[in-house]
């Protein structure tokens, strides 16, 4: 309990510090008998025979794209495959889903003694976020069937509504306690779109402490281009970077990051 109590302390502080930041022969006059001429062997011409070329088998387009955070560090990296349930980080093939994992309020986990090494959404429709976990690595990452460019509305509002995943490193004190080097909190995430100007605004919820009585948010914003959404944090800011996807940008989904203290993913539906 006393872990719990400083991991949300913990992750509350940082996240408060981010809200202030493919031919011819010649003859004569006298009749002769015709010369017997050989027989003219007619010879087709040669030719160099040409195959008919094989098609050009195309490799199929990647269905699924997104981004993904590794670590508290760096720039969001970009998603490319055909499976939806599989993510390639650290070099290997990541299985999301697991018939053995665990569901609880729309997510899926693998979770032993409280230690976990998969937490991944089943409450959306066309995208997947979550947390990949090794010993000494996280992973936060959103991905899914984009939705195409042109069907994204250039035109009105909407306000989309989900849950956030967010990922801080232990101290070490609790990590002693806990014996696991991260701590994971899950909320709600809320977004107003604007796709007229192009413009984000979304909040995302954080642990309530002992004491507290009114919810905390993380406020995050970003700007729409195409079927892509993003904001540069720097250091003293929250990075955003995500999809619309889905017919018509029925859901979004993203990660988030606050270098060095924090790292996150999104998703929400259209209401």
């Amino acid at each position: 309990m006393k872990a719990q109590k400083v991991f949300s302390l913990t992750l509350l502080t940082f996240a408060l510090a981010a809200c202030g930041s493919g031919g011819g022969g010649g003859g004569d006059n006298h009749p002769t008998q015709p010369a017997q001429q050989p027989a003219t062997q007619t010879t087709k011409p040669t030719t160099s025979e040409t195959k008919p070329s094989q098609p050009t088998e195309e490799k199929p387009k990647n269905t699924i794209t997104g981004h993904y955070y590794n670590g508290f560090f760096g720039f969001a990296s970009n998603i490319s495959s055909n499976d939806i349930n599989t993510i390639r980080v650290w070099g290997t093939d990541i299985q999301l889903i697991d018939p053995a994992m665990k569901s609880a309020n729309g997510w899926l986990s693998d979770s032993v003694d409280n230690l976990s090494n998969r937490i991944v959404s089943d409450f959306l429709n066309h995208a997947r976020v979550g947390l990949a976990i090794r010993q000494s690595d996280v992973v936060a990452f959103a991905q899914g069937k984009e939705t195409i460019a042109e069907n994204v509305p250039t035109v009105g509002k909407a306000h989309y509504k989900g849950q956030h995943i967010l990922t801080i490193e232990h101290s070490k004190e609790v990590q002693q306690e806990t014996k696991a080097k991260y701590g994971s909190f899950r909320g709600d995430a809320l977004f107003d779109v604007d796709f007229a100007n192009k413009k984000i605004t979304g909040s995302l919820e954080l642990p309530t402490l002992e004491g507290q009585t009114e919810t905390a948010y993380l406020p995050i914003s970003a700007t729409i281009n195409g079927n892509t959404f993003e904001k540069s944090g720097f250091i003293d800011d929250v990075s955003v970077k995500g999809k619309f996807y889905g017919e018509n940008a029925s859901e979004m989904a993203g990660v988030y990051q606050k270098m060095d203290k924090f790292t996150g993913a999104f998703g929400a539906k259209k209401q």
